[in-house]
């Protein structure tokens, strides 16, 4: 559960989350779990690859982090373990990412879609994810959750007001990898592997890289995109294919399950080098599923939201414990909206890009 602690009064400032009404900023908050990962963080520590020089923050104990490199913890769990990438043993580096932060504001505009917010139950605050409101109807598809019958990610990421997205960062180069980009004429196409399973060719799995040493059946994700840092540079002079599942193999030529996305720049006659850095700079996404867990009660859907009814999850399915287990919360429970107010420098998870449409 992402448990959230409060520090103090936050600084007088307004955060405004809808464009009509402001909401009035009362308490400054820290995260302190993994339910809303990667869109909120709480503590980590920063984990680094020797073979592909991935790094990423991972969820350590304070034990863990306190004993040192190479430490064990005392539930007698390994505090590092395989890398997301390439499956080498991923190594402690000491250095502390700490919780996100978040301004917590009283609701004076509606709860909408989207919004993250504060919840109070049994004697807790939780943040979660608004995935249904009063009137909606929450129902599944396969085990994936649907609001009025529409997937819950595609709903999310086509409402302009949703500003923070919730996606999952699948690949991105680094300068020490050999890479998943392979080039064909004048196409670089990304070709997906399992790290997990000796990097065999696979299609895009939903993984998520902080649950580390979590064992779970991974199911295929449906909805790729690319984007790139550097403020959508590099993607406005490119064509992107990128497969479907439902489209048919021969839809979208080049691309396939295990090789999902071909990009081909025009009027480029950059020199190896240039391309290489490029690719360095663009990262495969997918977009978040939201389903049932193997133990959830399927038998309580269709879910017709009555007044006051919100149904609320985390962007962390695996791990998250929200309405698939509470039901329905009500509105007396939103404390209200969180926004982010800090992000450790030079960590954030979230890029400022130009995006394709998933």
């Amino acid at each position: 559960m992402s448990a959230i602690a409060v520090l103090g009064i936050a600084a007088p400032l307004w955060v405004m989350f809808d464009s009509r009404q402001p909401d009035r900023p009362t308490a400054d908050f820290a995260v302190s779990g993994f339910s809303m990962a990667p869109t909120l963080l709480g503590p980590a520590e920063i984990l680094k690859c020797p073979q592909c020089a991935y790094s990423g923050p991972f969820p350590i104990h304070v034990s863990d982090i306190s004993s040192g490199p190479g430490a064990i913890g005392q539930d007698g769990h390994q505090a590092t373990g395989p890398c997301p990438q390439c499956a080498a043993k991923l190594q402690r580096t000491g250095q502390i990412r700490p919780a996100d932060r978040l301004i917590r504001t009283d609701q004076q505009a509606p709860i909408r879609r989207g919004d993250l917010v504060a919840i109070s139950r049994a004697s807790q605050e939780h943040v979660k994810r608004i995935v249904a409101v009063p009137g909606d109807v929450i129902d599944l598809n396969g085990d994936q959750l649907t609001t009025n019958g529409e997937p819950i990610q595609k709903l999310l990421w086509r409402d302009d007001l949703v500003t923070a997205k919730p996606t999952v960062l699948v690949y991105q180069d680094t300068d020490q990898f050999s890479s998943r980009w392979q080039r064909q004429d004048d196409w670089f196409i990304y070709h997906h592997v399992n790290p997990y399973r000796g990097g065999t060719p696979s299609p895009v799995m939903d993984d998520y890289a902080v649950n580390l040493n979590i064992a779970r059946r991974l199911e295929p994700a449906t909805d790729l995109y690319v984007t790139d840092t550097r403020d959508g540079q590099l993607l406005r002079d490119a064509e992107v294919r990128i497969w479907k599942p439902d489209a048919g193999e021969l839809s979208k030529p080049l691309v396939g399950p295990t090789h999902p996305i071909a990009i081909r720049w025009y009027h480029s006659n950059d020199p190896t080098n240039e391309v290489d850095n490029r690719l360095c700079q663009i990262e495969v996404r997918r977009l978040i599923v939201y389903r049932l867990g193997p133990r959830d009660d399927r038998s309580k859907y269709p879910m017709h939201l009555g007044d006051n009814e919100y149904f609320v999850l985390g962007d962390n399915v695996p791990i998250s414990v929200d309405s698939r287990e509470w039901g329905t919360v009500s509105a007396k429970q939103i404390l209200g909206r969180v926004s982010l107010v800090r992000s450790p420098v030079g960590l954030s998870s979230n890029a400022t890009a130009r995006s394709t449409t998933p």
